[in-house]
């Protein structure tokens, strides 16, 4: 018998095409075959038994997560629309109506986004 102490088991998954590795209830995600591959031979060792890439339980990565949102102002975090392609249209004719009755001040940002939503809208077309 090896006085080797006993090893935890060690899962490995794939998450959203991305490689996870858990252990103990800690987990390192969105790794590539070759750092799945690395986290667990590091694990697994009989001389190192630590991880490569650092594992985090669900609370850990949640706190982290908050922490690292918390560092972009509010204003410069980016806000994510989507909209089938009837509802784009609908919504640039909308704004399109919109410029001729907005105030000057506000122009330039309904003419901005008119254009980004025009340019989506025609890349949709091209497919």
């Amino acid at each position: 018998m090896s006085d080797a102490p006993r090893m935890h088991p060690i899962l490995v998954y794939v998450d959203n095409g991305h490689f996870a590795v858990s252990q103990d209830g800690k987990s390192s995600e969105q790794l590539c075959w070759g750092e799945m591959v690395e986290q667990v031979v590091m694990l697994s060792h009989p001389k190192i038994r630590q991880e490569r890439f650092q594992m985090l339980s669900s609370a850990d990565r949640e706190k982290q997560e908050a922490e690292r949102a918390g560092r972009i102002p509010l204003e410069r975090r980016m806000v994510n629309v989507q909209l089938t392609y009837r509802e784009a249209k609908e919504f640039f004719e909308a704004l399109s109506d919109a410029l001729a009755l907005a105030p000057p001040a506000r122009l330039g940002t309904v003419r901005m986004l008119a254009a980004e939503l025009k340019n989506a809208i025609e890349e949709v077309e091209k497919l």
